[in-house]
């Protein structure tokens, strides 16, 4: 599929998606609104971790529908969503009907952030944080 950018001006696009995907399911279903606000959620764990903006492009996002119980008898689709960090915004670039996962209470949808390793994102957390990191010293040949 072609990433689509995730902002109200492309919602067509991204409800053409949705409902490609999600074909006749009417549980465990994903909305525009959703991936809207998945997105700013996702920048902000970034922000949040000190990821400064120019180290954040790669960063990916994974949208797991919520858990079903383990007593549910029978296996339950949701709907996921694979998100990309390109350099100003971010864009669906999966999405697709896929097994839910079950706990022993069921359990709300949830958001999984990663981000590509860059020398400077280490330096970066650390600066936000205020961790010091002792680095080994560099072989010299």
């Amino acid at each position: 599929m072609k990433p689509i950018k995730i902002d109200k001006a492309h919602k067509p696009a991204l409800e053409a998606a949705i409902a490609a995907a999600e074909g006749k399911a009417r549980s465990r279903c994903l909305s525009v609104d959703e991936l809207i606000r998945e997105a700013a959620e996702a920048e902000d764990t970034l922000h949040l971790l000190g990821i400064p903006k120019r180290l954040r492009p790669g960063s990916t996002t994974h949208h797991v529908p919520e858990n079903v119980p383990n007593s549910y008898k029978w296996r339950a689709e949701g709907t996921h969503a694979h998100l990309l960090r390109r350099s100003r915004a971010w864009y669906l670039t999966d999405v697709r009907r896929s097994w839910a996962d079950s706990k022993p209470y069921g359990g709300p949808d949830s958001l999984r952030v990663t981000v590509p390793y860059h020398e400077d994102l280490l330096d970066a957390i650390c600066r936000a944080h205020g961790v010091n990191v002792a680095r080994p010293p560099q072989d010299v040949a």
